[in-house]
Protein backbone atom coordinates (compact mmCIF):
# COMPACT_ATOMS: atom_id res chain seq x y z
CA UNK A 1 0.00 0.00 0.00
CA UNK A 2 1.60 3.69 -1.12
CA UNK A 3 1.70 5.85 2.08
CA UNK A 4 1.41 9.53 1.18
CA UNK A 5 1.46 12.45 3.14
CA UNK A 6 -1.83 13.09 4.35
CA UNK A 7 -1.92 16.74 3.95
CA UNK A 8 -1.58 17.01 0.21
CA UNK A 9 -3.86 13.96 -0.42
CA UNK A 10 -6.82 15.69 2.13
CA UNK A 11 -5.96 19.10 0.05
CA UNK A 12 -6.47 17.63 -2.72
CA UNK A 13 -9.66 15.13 -2.51
CA UNK A 14 -11.45 18.45 -1.27
CA UNK A 15 -10.96 19.88 -4.70
CA UNK A 16 -12.69 16.36 -5.96
CA UNK A 17 -15.27 16.75 -3.67
CA UNK A 18 -16.07 20.48 -4.01
CA UNK A 19 -19.17 21.91 -5.93
CA UNK A 20 -19.38 25.67 -5.35
CA UNK A 21 -17.24 27.36 -7.81
CA UNK A 22 -16.02 29.89 -6.03
CA UNK A 23 -15.09 27.56 -3.07
CA UNK A 24 -13.16 25.25 -5.54
CA UNK A 25 -10.86 28.04 -6.66
CA UNK A 26 -9.62 28.53 -2.87
CA UNK A 27 -9.47 24.90 -2.36
CA UNK A 28 -7.15 24.42 -6.59
CA UNK A 29 -4.67 27.17 -4.18
CA UNK A 30 -4.72 25.20 -1.11
CA UNK A 31 -4.07 21.96 -3.20
CA UNK A 32 -1.54 23.28 -5.22
CA UNK A 33 0.85 24.55 -2.40
CA UNK A 34 0.18 21.82 -0.40
CA UNK A 35 1.48 19.35 -2.74
CA UNK A 36 4.57 21.75 -3.68
CA UNK A 37 5.48 21.84 -0.22
CA UNK A 38 5.27 17.68 -0.36
CA UNK A 39 7.01 17.77 -3.62
CA UNK A 40 9.75 20.11 -2.54
CA UNK A 41 10.27 18.11 0.96
CA UNK A 42 9.85 15.18 -0.44
CA UNK A 43 13.65 13.05 -0.58
CA UNK A 44 15.18 12.11 -4.01
CA UNK A 45 15.52 8.96 -3.52
CA UNK A 46 13.94 5.99 -5.34
CA UNK A 47 11.59 4.73 -2.44
CA UNK A 48 9.31 8.06 -3.03
CA UNK A 49 9.16 7.05 -6.83
CA UNK A 50 5.08 6.28 -6.22
CA UNK A 51 4.27 9.32 -4.20
CA UNK A 52 6.62 11.60 -7.24
CA UNK A 53 4.28 9.76 -9.61
CA UNK A 54 1.33 10.71 -7.33
CA UNK A 55 2.25 14.24 -6.60
CA UNK A 56 3.13 14.65 -10.63
CA UNK A 57 -0.71 13.26 -11.37
CA UNK A 58 -2.62 15.26 -9.10
CA UNK A 59 -0.64 18.72 -9.99
CA UNK A 60 -1.75 17.92 -14.00
CA UNK A 61 -5.07 16.83 -12.53
CA UNK A 62 -5.64 20.53 -11.11
CA UNK A 63 -4.23 22.42 -14.02
CA UNK A 64 -7.36 20.89 -16.05
CA UNK A 65 -9.92 21.91 -13.24
CA UNK A 66 -8.26 25.26 -13.53
CA UNK A 67 -8.99 25.51 -17.32
CA UNK A 68 -12.05 23.42 -17.16
CA UNK A 69 -14.03 24.32 -13.98
CA UNK A 70 -12.59 27.62 -13.15
CA UNK A 71 -11.93 29.30 -16.21
CA UNK A 72 -7.98 29.17 -16.49
CA UNK A 73 -7.16 29.70 -20.26
CA UNK A 74 -6.18 26.26 -21.90
CA UNK A 75 -2.89 25.29 -22.70
CA UNK A 76 -4.24 23.23 -25.39
CA UNK A 77 -1.62 24.75 -27.73
CA UNK A 78 1.31 22.96 -26.48
CA UNK A 79 2.19 24.69 -23.66
CA UNK A 80 0.27 21.93 -21.17
CA UNK A 81 3.03 19.52 -22.52
CA UNK A 82 5.76 22.15 -21.85
CA UNK A 83 4.08 22.89 -18.28
CA UNK A 84 4.39 19.06 -17.32
CA UNK A 85 7.48 18.80 -18.90
CA UNK A 86 8.26 20.88 -16.25
CA UNK A 87 6.61 19.69 -13.54
CA UNK A 88 8.72 15.95 -14.12
CA UNK A 89 11.57 17.93 -14.87
CA UNK A 90 11.12 19.40 -10.98
CA UNK A 91 10.30 16.35 -9.49
CA UNK A 92 13.37 14.59 -10.70
CA UNK A 93 15.64 17.29 -10.03
CA UNK A 94 16.99 18.55 -6.06
CA UNK A 95 15.59 21.96 -5.15
CA UNK A 96 18.20 23.78 -4.50
CA UNK A 97 18.03 26.83 -1.87
CA UNK A 98 18.16 28.17 1.23
CA UNK A 99 15.76 26.05 4.39
CA UNK A 100 14.64 28.20 7.14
Amino acid sequence: MLRYSLDWRHAYDSVLRETDRYALFERVEIAEAAIRTRRDALPHIPDHDAERRALEDALAHLRVIKSEFLGFPSLDDGSFKALADQERHDLSVPQAGLRS
